[in-house]
């Protein structure tokens, strides 16, 4: 039996979607905007670029039920992460910068157009992990060999 979404999940989603619209509308039909859904095991990856984003549901840090993951991509290195119940995985695709780690991961959301960061992640605070209340992330990622 799948899990019902509450209405503060799904109202607190809403909400963090539309700050977001202005800023994922004009990416609307490329591929750097992408989302995966816990219901479709079979589309967990997303190719954006020159990284990999691939979505875990299985985890037993993870509420079950109704997760999900989008990413933007906005520039060469950032990118915006709406979440709920799942750990993104970040692989580079760059064959000659195999490798990738976190600038900066900051939580926040948008309020009047603009990005307000609420927290700033570090550490072992960088394993990105959405819990099962809508969270979003702005991300900028730094590939090398």
């Amino acid at each position: 039996m799948r899990k019902q979404l509450q209405p503060e999940v799904y109202g607190r989603a809403n909400e963090l979607l539309a700050g977001l619209l202005p800023l994922i509308t004009p990416l609307y039909g490329t591929k750097d905007l992408q989302a995966v859904i816990q219901e479709d095991p079979e589309e967990l990856t997303m190719d954006l670029g020159n990284v990999k984003v691939r979505a875990s549901f299985n985890s037993p840090w993870l509420e079950k039920g109704a997760g999900a993951l989008l990413a933007a991509k906005t520039a060469e290195d950032e990118f915006y992460f709406l979440g709920c119940s799942t750990i993104p995985r970040v692989e580079s695709l760059d064959p000659e910068r195999p490798y990738v780690e976190f600038l900066t991961v900051e939580e926040g959301e948008f309020a009047d157009g603009r990005w307000v960061m609420h927290r700033l992640l570090n550490g072992d605070e960088e394993h990105l992990h959405f819990g099962p209340v809508p969270t979003l992330l702005k991300v900028r990622m730094h590939l090398y060999d």
